[in-house]
Order: C-alpha cells, then sequence, then structure tokens
C-alpha cells in the first residue's frame, strides 16, 4: 500500500462549512483509496481554515498555502502526491515522487469564459504543470481528445498506459427516498460565466405560475469559497429571472446538511445552453440529484444524458427544441405519480454506474506500483517551465511584500499610538504644571521645608 497525499484548493465535504464540487470529487478519489488500504493524507488550503471551528488537526498539521506545497510534501513523504487541481503543482519544483493529476474539471475551458482571467498564463501554466504529471485522471471519454494535444505539447507521449476515466461519483451507501409529497424543482451551484441555465429554468417558473402549482427552489451563492478571483462574476439569479411567489432563492449549504435538504425535492432541472465547456463537462451536481433518487431535467448533450436516458432516470432536453421544458413540467403536474418511478431509476443509475468503489481500479493500481513516467523535451515545455518559476517567485515575492506591509503598518500605528500618547502625557504634565492645585502644593512644600531648616537643632534631635 501506498501513502498518498491529496493536495486540493477546497476543503472537504466532511467539515460543517459550505464548499462547492471540487470538494466532492476530492473526497471521492481520495475515500475510496483509504478503503482500499491506502494510507491517505489531504492538504487543503489553510486560508479556508483560519478562523474556523471544528476542524480534525491532521488537516490543521497539513494545510498549505500555495507557496509552501513543496514543505509538505517533504514533511508528509509521500509514495504519491495527487492533485486534484492542477494549478497546485505551479507551486513544486523537481519532484521525485509520481504525480496524479485529475483533470475532471477543465479549467482551461472556463478561462475561456471568464474574461477577467489571464488565457494565456493559464494554458502556459497548464502545459508545465502536466508535465509534471505521471498518471492522470479524466472525468469522462470525451476529455482524451481535449487532453490529449495539451499533453503532448507537455512532452508526454499519449501511447504511455496513464490515464483512467473516474467520473463524478459519490458513496455506495445510498440513503433511503422520503416521502415527497410536494411537487417542488431543485436547481444548486454556484452560477458561473459558462454556465446558461436561466432560459429553461425561466421556463420551469412559468409553467408553475401558469398552472398555479408547485415552487421552484435554487441555491447558489455569491462568492466561492476556493476560487476568489471568479467571485465577482458569478452570477445572481434574481437578475436573471422575473420575481415570483413561487421562486425561492436559498444560500449555499455544507453538504451534508444539504444533501438532507435536497433530498426531499421532487425533481431537479438541469439544462443549460451548449457550449464547448459544457459539452466536455461533468457536473457534480447532476451526480448527486440522482444519488438521492432524484430524477432530473436535463440537457441532451452530456456525456451523462446517455445514462439518464438509458436508465429512464429523468427528461433530456434538446436546446433547439424551445417549449421542451414547457412540455416537461406540464406533464409532471398532470401526472405526478411519474415522478416515483423516476426517483428509483435515478437511484439504480447512481449505483450501477455513478459509485466510486466501481471506478478507483485504475487509479488504485497505479498507486499500489506507482511510477515515474519517461517524458520528451519541447521548446513549448521548456519555455511554460520556464514562465511558470517566474510566476511562483513573483507570488512568493509578492506574498512575502504584503506580510512586510501588514508589520510595517503595525509599527507606523504602534509608533502613532506612542506619539499620540506621549503628547497626551506631556498636556497632562502641562495642565498639572499650571494648576492652582500645583502652585499650591509647591508654596506649601517650599515652606515646610523653610520651616524644617528653621527649626532649633535640639527640637530636632528630641
Amino acid at each position: 500500500m501506498s501513502k498518498v497525499l491529496v493536495a486540493t484548493t477546497e476543503l472537504l465535504p466532511t467539515l460543517p462549512y459550505p464548499t462547492v464540487g471540487g470538494s466532492q470529487r476530492t473526497f471521492s478519489l481520495g475515500e475510496p483509496l483509504r478503503r482500499r488500504g491506502h494510507d491517505v493524507v489531504y492538504s487543503v488550503p489553510l486560508e479556508q481554515l483560519q478562523g474556523r471551528a471544528d476542524v480534525p488537526q491532521e488537516l490543521l498539521d497539513f494545510a498549505h498555502s500555495e507557496v509552501n506545497i513543496q514543505e509538505i510534501v517533504e514533511r508528509v513523504s509521500p509514495d504519491v502526491l495527487l492533485f486534484t487541481a492542477p494549478y497546485l503543482a505551479r507551486f513544486v519544483q523537481d519532484i521525485q515522487i509520481p504525480v496524479v493529476m485529475d483533470l475532471a474539471a477543465n479549467v482551461g475551458l472556463e478561462t475561456a469564459f471568464a474574461p477577467t482571467e489571464n488565457l494565456s498564463d493559464v494554458l502556459m501554466g497548464r502545459l508545465d504543470q502536466y508535465r509534471k504529471g505521471d498518471f492522470f485522471i479524466l472525468g469522462n471519454p470525451r476529455q482524451l481528445y481535449w487532453y490529449s494535444a495539451f499533453l503532448m505539447l507537455s512532452g508526454i507521449h499519449v501511447e504511455n498506459n496513464c490515464f483512467a476515466v473516474i467520473p463524478i461519483c459519490c458513496s455506495p451507501e445510498q440513503r433511503p427516498i422520503p416521502d415527497r409529497a410536494e411537487l417542488r424543482f431543485l436547481c444548486a451551484g454556484m452560477f458561473y460565466p459558462w454556465q446558461d441555465p436561466f432560459e429553461s429554468l425561466e421556463d420551469v417558473l412559468t409553467t408553475l405560475e401558469t398552472r398555479n402549482a408547485g415552487e421552484l427552489h435554487i441555491y447558489t451563492g455569491r462568492q466561492h469559497p476556493g476560487w476568489k478571483s471568479i467571485s465577482s462574476q458569478l452570477i445572481d439569479p434574481l437578475t436573471r429571472l422575473k420575481e415570483s411567489d413561487r421562486l425561492s432563492i436559498k444560500d449555499v449549504l455544507p453538504f451534508s446538511q444539504a444533501i438532507d435538504e435536497w433530498a426531499s425535492y421532487s425533481c431537479a432541472v438541469d439544462v443549460m445552453k451548449p457550449n464547448l465547456e459544457r459539452y466536455l463537462a461533468n457536473p457534480m451536481r447532476t451526480t448527486t440529484y440522482l444519488w438521492l433518487g432524484i430524477p432530473v431535467i436535463i440537457s441532451d448533450f452530456y456525456w451523462i444524458s446517455d445514462l439518464i436516458r438509458e436508465y429512464d432516470a429523468g427528461w433530456l432536453v434538446n436546446h433547439n427544441d424551445k417549449g421542451a421544458v414547457k412540455r416537461i413540467v406540464n406533464s409532471i403536474i398532470d401526472d405526478p405519480s411519474i415522478l416515483a418511478l423516476r426517483a428509483i431509476n435515478a437511484r439504480k443509475l447512481a449505483a450501477d454506474e455513478l459509485t466510486w468503489d466501481k471506478h478507483i481500479d485504475g487509479l488504485d493500481e497505479f498507486c499500489r506500483a506507482p511510477r515515474k513516467l519517461a517524458k520528451s523535451g519541447s521548446l513549448v515545455s521548456v519555455v511554460a517551465g520556464e514562465l511558470t518559476r517566474m510566476y511562483a517567485e513573483q507570488l512568493a515575492i509578492g506574498k512575502a511584500i504584503g506580510r512586510a506591509e501588514v508589520e510595517l503598518e503595525f509599527w507606523r500605528e504602534k509608533t502613532a499610538r506612542t506619539e499620540k500618547e506621549l503628547a497626551y502625557l506631556r498636556g497632562r504634565i502641562d495642565d498639572i504644571l499650571d494648576s492652582r492645585m500645583w502652585r499650591t502644593a509647591q508654596f506649601v512644600k517650599h515652606k515646610l521645608l523653610r520651616i524644617r531648616r528653621d527649626e532649633p537643632k535640639d527640637q530636632k534631635g528630641a
């Protein structure tokens, strides 16, 4: 068995704090390895733990900042280093141990839809990061066609057996499906700039209002817990949907609380406008819906859509069919009993196809016999590596300057407080010296001294 260090940009879903899909993904890779007998150590971002209670000591001991990941690796001394976000590989150099990279979240494509992100920096950084990998995890078979070119530019021979397809998965332990007497539709997750579900959500809401039945509940947030720079671009659904008594917007919840609440919903909505990022995506929310036995209305272009059709676990929507969502919602209102049947199908789909014990074999095999992957040199990878080194140095210098500025400000404030206190004391002294009480005291003092000097010597010795 191996010791596996899992470095992530998210908190774990076992903590009592709100998280996003990357958190579940991290746990769905680490936990099955632990169950196969490997010693799994998680390294989560230190800044996300600060000021929070109920955090296990082991997480605190091995939490990382971006610039000290190399130090964490040296302290843990793992046999395998698993990056659930390849971005973190930017901050390690000369890795002597085998490295696994999870490519399920295509951040390169996501960045293309996020105007404030530096696309060239991200793409060049990816080439250097991939070159540090020895084994790669894909979220679905489609992703191989996208990543192959980048891996080859990084000097990796794609004919090597260095891949495993591990879809977004959930625990093999399933929850019972509760009684769902109310007709409530669910949509959950952050609204990123590369996702546009609003036309379909508007169709759901309009149909519920027209039929005077059911509700639509949306769970979302405006601050991303792990990707700060994207927070300003997250979309507020209230700016895209009309106000309605049948619409409720709720906050992002800790995972355990979220699944407790979501389990009571009748149907989920996951229909979005198509684009390249969505075509290659691995929607975490969809897998979670199915695992909870919630049938889903979903776009027909996802890789998982074929499974939903095969198991009859929901309804597929073609983007060009503008009335499809309304027809589906109307059919559910007309015959709600269909929800119970498709709920059972949804849970069966998850049990058969989307639990982590069924997909961990390839990664488990690599961790039992980890090995470094031979790579060829290329001008692109050399340039990417040099740019990445400069970026990491710049970031480290920036953090050092930030710490120095904080310390400088502290001493400035302390000096200012000292000067203020000195000025106050000088003022008090001046006030005292100028006061009648002080003059009286001085008069009495001088009188006493004079009387003392004028006392007869024999009286002094009496």
